[in-house]
């Protein structure tokens, strides 16, 4: 996942700014914006004119929202987290639900923290491997080369599964 740098929004915005400007500020769009407050994620203020109005807390917001997605959270619970304090009846009632909310999203993130610490070990004994095979003047098939280190740990490290050939009629070839 490419994570998008932005440009300190939050330096860019004066006092409070229309839609355009904010979406420009975030690297975003209007209509996400709108989408957001369809959502009940945010509720921007109104000039006289009926204008959308963001101030720098809304954009802080919605760093909030886009970070989170962008490590995976799924927008359905941000939308949750960001709309229970709203509406629950106590201050009692909505401390429990959004504390619920955040035990769940720990249990979630360190599920997977632990998977992409997984994918980082593997894809490190990957490329180790790979490197051995710099310089091979064998075509890129297994079974072609006796000596292949790849070719050899295919079985123990699951990613070269599938980089490396499976050798099988109508498989790829090259």
């Amino acid at each position: 996942m490419v994570q998008r740098k932005r440009s300190d929004a939050r330096s860019d915005v004066g006092e409070a700014v229309k839609i355009g400007a904010a979406a420009c500020a975030l690297k975003t769009t209007p209509r996400t914006l709108r989408f957001y407050e369809e959502l009940g994620i945010l509720a921007p203020g109104r000039t006289l004119g009926k204008t959308r109005s963001y101030t720098k807390g809304d954009i802080e917001r919605i760093e909030a929202v886009q970070h989170l997605t962008e490590l995976g959270i799924g927008l359905r619970d941000v939308v949750e987290l960001a709309t229970t304090r709203s509406r629950s009846r106590t201050g009692d009632t909505a401390s429990r639900k959004v504390h619920r909310q955040l035990e769940d999203m720990h249990r979630d993130v360190a599920t997977k923290r632990k998977q992409c610490e997984d994918l980082l070990s593997q894809i490190d004994a990957a490329a180790r491997l790979v490197k051995e095979c710099f310089g091979c003047e064998e075509p890129p098939r297994q079974g072609k080369c006796k000596a292949c280190p790849v070719a050899r740990n295919v079985e123990n490290v699951q990613l070269l599964r599938l980089i490396w050939d499976q050798d099988k009629p109508g498989g790829p070839t090259r």
